[in-house]
């Protein structure tokens, strides 16, 4: 077990075959096997190993709550997660803290809302126990102290999840915190961070690292937020930047891997590496800034950071480019054990307003991008989406362009893609939608929808008579989806006639039917993300948000602030409402249409302006088609900075100079401010 949670993941697998070798009724190693290789991104062979551990001990609480982790990670497999989770729950009551975790994650992912403030109540109390236990233990956390513990037990809650949930900002930077110390106390039980030396520019290129588990199709945890930033690595300018990506998976063989190993200078294969092995690996190559685009998601390894294997290390807020969205927590663990992890955030002032930022619960420093930190990459990859009707999308994806709910191969009766493509452009009739309608919709997860949320949609579409809304059937729809239309009908929807789910498609066939709706509703609990968000803005469908309090609930304001024609710089004014949003201010444009700013049509401060402008907007279809007018020209000109990814790409690399030349001059890092490289006129 320890060598799993060194990060020596060959080497446990091996542990654990020789312990069931020896003994081949010993449940527990069963048990141990299945969860090394569900780290190792295998879930359907882990699956396979708590089964075996089942049936040689039926009573296995702890084997069930892992089954049914691997079951969650199949989205067409969510109810059978939830029975799992359940058993174990039923099995040992108080002894399943991340079953009781997982149960109510996996009920909100299948819109199972029975009970849900009982379970926020009974996951938020089981915390505060296990966050109290936990910070007696991180007490003890000294690098140079040999009796300090060698490692912390894991809490039930991972940072991911207490995002989606959402619990509260402080309670998502207290689990961080915890996380960033366990890391670092992981590091600790391998004799301490390495101690690794840094070296400098010597006048040559900054050498920038970028590593994720996350660089290819079938990569665990892949998706959408993978494809946001597949053209970043190749836009660097070579003639100052170095850049290394570091896979922490294996090559999947996609079109997308096969792209990024094509522009990116080179690609490094971690897979097989222990995280003290990988830190070797990353520092014996003179990386200056190593980049996390994975964190404390599924499939990160923040004990590889914690060795310091580069001098400075950045992640993203938000979930702008990977990760779960809030603070890692890493400063403070920093400060408690004495060692170093992540020194910024890359960040926008919409995400995280400055004024606020240690309000919100940062730790970290803030690398502010001049306008979206949400990184957009149909430029490249979906310019077909911008012809005429006349025009149809390519019948091979282009590279990397991926399926959407392609979820890997586990159990393996999921089609796959091999980039065939439409031949004619969609419309209305191929998905069922009547052509006289006003068609709100949502492409995302229906986990991220909660009964207020719906309530708001409900009215709206009430309001709107001749009005329907258009969702994605993903793979987990047959229990999801029927859950959620339930709760229509409970709210006097007619589910026949106002709702329409249309299947997942090839991804450039979903970025091209995306313009036939009117307008993309956010779902104001936790936003929809900002891969989400950014498909249908391209497709040149508005998007209505709510500025929420977390960074997750303000990505989809910072991607309308960046799509005006010409966006101003928000620091030219200050937000209303402390810097917490408005209309206006920080989120506010210029440009195209003068009397049009999609920040102050789009972006609303609750849920009854957010039901009040659908309203207006399905009403009043000049003042549409001026809103919409407002968001093609500035796509279809490259003025708005949001589908600019050489910008974009520009701005990062400038804040990466500043952060490398404060920490060449032997300053701390602080709060930066990067420049545009286009500023407006």
């Amino acid at each position: 077990a320890l060598l799993k949670e060194q990060g020596r993941l060959p080497q446990a697998v091996a542990h654990f075959h020789e312990a069931i070798a020896i003994d081949p009724a010993f449940a527990d190693a069963y048990s141990n096997l299945g969860c090394a290789l569900r780290d190792q991104g295998r879930p359907g062979d882990a699956a396979k190993c708590f089964v075996a551990a089942i049936q040689l001990q039926p009573n296995f609480a702890h084997a069930f709550a892992n089954l049914g982790a691997c079951y969650k990670e199949r989205p067409d497999q969510l109810s059978v997660a939830a029975e799992c989770f359940a058993r174990a729950l039923a099995l040992d009551p108080s002894g399943q803290p991340g079953a009781l975790v997982e149960l109510a994650h996996t009920k909100q992912l299948l819109c199972d809302w029975k009970g849900r403030d009982r379970d926020r109540s009974l996951v938020e109390a089981q915390l505060k126990q296990e966050l109290g236990a936990h910070s007696a233990q991180a007490g003890r956390l000294k690098l140079d102290d040999s009796s300090c513990p060698r490692t912390l037990p894991p809490l039930s809650v991972q940072p991911a999840i207490a995002a989606a949930l959402p619990l509260s900002l402080a309670t998502q930077q207290a689990v961080s915190r915890r996380f960033a110390e366990r890391a670092l106390a992981t590091a600790v039980g391998l004799g301490g961070p390495l101690g690794l030396r840094h070296r400098g520019t010597g006048g040559g290129r900054l050498h920038v690292g970028y590593l994720s588990a996350r660089f290819g199709e079938g990569s665990e945890g892949g998706g959408q937020a993978v494809h946001a930033v597949a053209s970043v690595f190749g836009l660097h300018d070579r003639e100052r930047v170095k850049v290394t990506c570091y896979a922490t998976t294996p090559h999947d063989m996609s079109a997308l891997r096969q792209r990024i190993e094509r522009e990116a200078e080179s690609v490094v294969d971690l897979s097989g590496l222990s995280d003290e092995d990988a830190a070797r690996r990353i520092n014996s190559e003179s990386v200056h800034l190593l980049v996390d685009l994975t964190a404390f998601t599924r499939g990160g390894r923040p004990a590889i950071l914690a060795h310091r294997p580069a001098p400075l290390q950045l992640a993203f807020a938000g979930g702008g480019a990977g990760g779960h969205g809030g603070t890692l927590g890493t400063a403070f663990a920093s400060k408690k054990a004495g060692g170093g992890f992540v020194d910024y955030l890359v960040a926008d002032r919409v995400v995280v307003p400055a004024e606020v930022a240690s309000w919100l619960a940062f730790d970290e420093k803030l690398l502010y991008l001049p306008h979206s930190c949400i990184p957009c990459d149909h430029k490249q990859t979906a310019r077909f989406v911008l012809e005429d009707d006349a025009h149809a999308p390519p019948a091979a994806l282009p590279a990397g362009a991926g399926e959407l709910g392609s979820f890997g191969d586990w159990p393996g009766d999921l089609p796959s893609d091999s980039g065939a493509g439409r031949q004619d452009m969609p419309t209305r009739a191929d998905y069922g939608l009547p052509e006289d309608v006003f068609v709100f919709c949502y492409f995302g997860s229906l986990g991220k929808v909660d009964p207020r949320g719906l309530d708001a949609w409900a009215s709206i579409l009430k309001r709107v008579p001749n009005s329907v809304l258009w969702l994605l059937r993903l793979p987990s729809a047959p229990a999801a989806e029927r859950n959620f239309l339930g709760e229509c009908r409970a709210r006097g929807l007619d589910p026949g006639l106002q709702v329409v789910f249309s299947d997942a498609c090839p991804r450039a066939e979903h970025l091209a039917r995306g313009k036939l709706a009117e307008l993309f509703l956010d779902p104001p609990a936790h936003g929809a993300g900002g891969a989400t968000a950014c498909d249908a803005l391209w497709g040149g469908t508005p998007v209505l948000t709510v500025l929420g309090e977390t960074p997750a609930q303000r990505v989809a304001a910072s991607c309308l602030g960046a799509c005006n024609e010409t966006a101003s710089d928000p620091s030219l004014a200050a937000a209303a409402g402390g810097g917490l949003g408005g209309s206006g201010g920080a989120l506010a444009g210029s440009g195209g249409d003068p009397e049009v700013d999609l920040s102050k049509e789009l972006v609303c401060l609750d849920l009854a302006e957010y039901e009040e402008r659908a309203v207006q907007l399905a009403n009043d279809a000049d003042h549409y088609m001026r809103v919409r007018g407002q968001l093609e020209r500035g796509r279809e000109s490259g003025l708005a900075p949001l589908f600019d990814t050489g910008r974009w790409v520009a701005a990062l690399e400038a804040g990466m100079f500043e952060a490398w030349d404060r920490h060449e001059r032997g300053l701390e890092p602080d709060h930066i401010h990067a420049p545009d490289p286009k500023p407006p006129l």
